[in-house]
């Protein structure tokens, strides 16, 4: 008893289960998401106010990237554990990261057995989170059956007061047709309901290429809530942003919200109902530069790691009407006081901010669009003779073609992503040889 007064241990002093925390948090943090604010805060309320539940509490979170699965996860943990989200009876298992190749499953499996048994018999009410659902090995999901299921208990250990929850972008993308199709007929998100969702989750989650598909866990019905995330709209994220602002005590107006929610890509393409990432990259939008036209100013917003705070640096700049940009910012990395904040921007976007203070000076103005679109060169890459153009033309095409391999690269978590592609090459007969692959006698020995 001593001991659990200073160290966790897995009693009531240490498992506060703060359920209404839970609520509020999602009341007021949670944007766009009515029917996960309905569903999530109930069912840890009724499973955790039950002396003896029949069964673990099961909930499976679906919807596409930023929409709050991770956010929602969190909350439940924070407030279940005196320690919050540094409670050793937290454990999660990220599946591109603790199982990654298909090909181990058997090991998988095990080692999946071992932990949850391991730190369900240390506390018997702990929380099991698994991300990234869909890129689990197809099978894996089976070996958690017994553990979820209506036992009294396996080998001596109780496992009905823990809570498993799954986050999967399985079924996002039917999520997101469903909602188009909804806001199409004009009725609003709100009128969506859990019993529309419940069976396209469970018929997407079973069906589906990824951990759930055929899994005994989904066709034995232990997966007590199948919980949407919706795609988020315009609005939401204008939310996230402010959330966002006042989290780093940073002043708040309408024309910085709307700036960092016209950044973000928005679909179906015409009607640019939601946003493509949810609220997934708005902190990152939030760190900004900009200009002021009188006194020439270059203005940074940045965050600083260890306060989390958003602050803001005005960096005067000399110009006359032959000031070179590129050199403008070469000089200003080396000599200034300055240089470490410039360097948490990209050099091209400074030195457009750039060009938009010297066409300025020179009794012009031009916006940013204006610029990058002067920066764009009209080039057929399949016939254009690229050895044939001058350095300052291949310059900026060699920009269009970078930042058209960064809008196309496919990255982990994209929908098209695939882990652990396995290429058969025993068969080779159809190989062209090449002359390394010949016995050549002719050839110089001490090659």
């Amino acid at each position: 008893k001593i001991y659990c007064q200073f160290k966790e241990c897995c009693d009531d002093n240490w498992i506060n289960h703060d359920v209404s925390g839970i609520q509020n948090s999602l009341n007021e943090k949670l944007f766009g998401q009515h029917l996960v604010i309905k569903m999530v805060g109930k069912a840890v309320e009724s499973h955790t106010k039950e002396k003896s539940p029949k069964k673990p509490l099961v909930m499976s979170f679906h919807g596409w990237t930023g929409s709050g699965k991770s956010f929602v996860a969190d909350i439940v943990a924070k407030h279940l554990y005196k320690n919050g989200l540094k409670s050793k009876f937290i454990h999660k298992k990220i599946a591109t990261f603790h199982y990654p190749h298909g090909g181990d499953l058997q090991k998988y499996k095990t080692e999946l057995k071992n932990f949850i048994e391991y730190n369900a018999k240390k506390c018997e009410r702990s929380l099991f989170i698994f991300d990234e659902v869909d890129k689990l090995p197809e099978g894996l999901a089976d070996v958690l059956k017994p553990y979820l299921d209506y036992h009294h208990a396996l080998e001596g250990t109780d496992y009905r007061k823990n809570i498993f929850i799954f986050l999967s972008n399985t079924a996002g993308n039917k999520i997101n047709n469903f909602a188009i199709n909804h806001f199409a007929k004009g009725k609003s998100r709100e009128m969506i309901t859990s019993a529309e969702m419940d069976r396209l989750l469970s018929l997407g989650a079973f069906n589906m290429p990824g951990g759930f598909k055929n899994a005994d866990i989904v066709l034995t019905g232990l997966i007590d809530f199948y919980v949407p995330f919706l795609p988020l709209e315009r609005k939401h994220v204008k939310q996230c942003a402010e959330a966002e602002l006042q989290k780093r005590n940073h002043k708040l107006n309408d024309g910085i919200l709307e700036e960092i929610a016209n950044e973000m890509h928005y679909f179906p393409e015409e009607e640019k109902w939601f946003s493509a990432t949810g609220c997934k990259t708005v902190s990152k939008k939030v760190e900004k530069c900009g200009v002021k036209y009188s006194p020439p100013t270059l203005v940074l917003f940045y965050t600083v790691k260890s306060s989390g705070k958003l602050h803001r640096r005005s960096i005067p700049i000399r110009l006359n009407e032959n000031t070179n940009e590129e050199k403008l910012f070469t000089s200003l990395l080396k000599e200034s006081h300055h240089s470490k904040y410039l360097k948490k921007f990209k050099h091209e976007q400074i030195e457009r901010l750039f060009k938009m203070l010297v066409t300025n000076v020179n009794g012009n103005q031009i916006n940013l669009n204006e610029v990058i679109q002067k920066e764009t060169v009209d080039v057929d890459f399949e016939t254009e003779n690229l050895n044939k153009l001058d350095d300052e033309t291949l310059n900026k095409v060699k920009g269009q073609m970078n930042e058209v391999f960064k809008k196309n690269q496919i990255k982990p978590g994209d929908s098209a992503w695939k882990y652990d592609v396995e290429v058969d090459f025993s068969n080779n007969d159809g190989a062209a040889k090449s002359f390394w692959d010949e016995d050549d006698s002719e050839s110089d020995m001490e090659f």
